[in-house]
């Protein structure tokens, strides 16, 4: 029944890959990838696939996005751009891990281009943190993910022993929304970034999705943004499409986004 689950997946799950532009630069640096399943023409979003899977089919998964990383890598297109993905408490501890650091090793993939965005599940400590600090040393970047979603997730940032692994801090949607019209969660957000920037951490604002809360956010001090202000998540195709419009690392000025919001209603 496993061999079938991963036989299924391989062949439904695919990637779609959303920019994540640097605010200082408006410049699109890097792409997070994400997994989808279409299956007898329904969409089914990560969560959907996640939710019930088994390890063996979460780590499955993780390894396919770390060989779609490296493909990438040897394209001229896309080699210039830092890759995202998310790994699970068990990626890590399990095969996912392992294989990219084989990967490293044998030198099939450029550790210094990759993000591994992690949330409040994983326990870090023990082998773990092991695991985390092996990569790092290789180059691998590490982000709390979702953050602001769970009290984990603080712990994460005001714990010096563990605010010393991460790199960025990715905050959740949650923080996000209204926010123009919601002081409190303006307050929350500010002291966020400003904790962050004081532990020399990078943070990166999801879910930016107007003019409204991408002008708040960067007032604020945000260093990158990622939202449907900018693009939806892109199937292979259409990213590079995107890519050869705006040209690898070009100035990607706001009046291409706002082409963007005019399409949004047809995401």
């Amino acid at each position: 029944m496993n061999k079938m689950y991963l036989d299924f997946v391989s062949q439904y799950v695919y990637n779609v890959f959303q920019p994540i532009v640097c605010l200082e630069k408006k410049q699109v640096v890097s792409f997070e990838l994400l997994s989808r399943l279409q299956y007898k023409g329904i969409h089914y979003t990560a969560y959907d696939i996640f939710s019930n899977a088994s390890e063996s089919v979460t780590s499955h998964i993780g390894k396919k996005n770390i060989l779609m990383i490296a493909r990438l890598q040897r394209e001229p297109l896309y080699k210039d751009y830092t890759y995202t993905i998310n790994l699970s408490s068990s990626d890590i501890n399990n095969g996912a891990s392992s294989f990219l650091n084989k990967m490293i090793e044998r030198k099939k993939i450029n550790p210094k281009k990759i993000v591994i965005e992690i949330t409040e599940d994983v326990e870090l400590k023990g082998k773990t943190i092991e695991r985390i600090e092996c990569l790092k040393s290789k180059g691998v970047k590490f982000a709390i993910d979702d953050f602001g979603n769970g009290y984990s997730t603080f712990n994460y940032l005001l714990d010096s022993s563990l605010s010393n692994i991460f790199d960025y801090v990715k905050l959740d949607g949650a923080l996000i929304r209204d926010i123009e019209v919601d002081y409190a969660k303006k307050e929350v957000v500010k002291t966020i970034l400003g904790v962050a920037r004081k532990k020399s951490i990078k943070t990166i604002v999801e879910h930016i999705d107007s003019f409204d809360n991408l002008e708040i956010i960067s007032t604020l001090g945000a260093d990158y943004a990622q939202g449907y202000l900018f693009s939806k998540p892109l199937c292979y195709e259409d990213k590079k499409a995107f890519v050869e419009e705006n040209n690898v690392l070009n100035i990607i000025t706001y009046a291409n986004f706002e082409k963007n919001i005019g399409e949004m209603e047809t995401w």
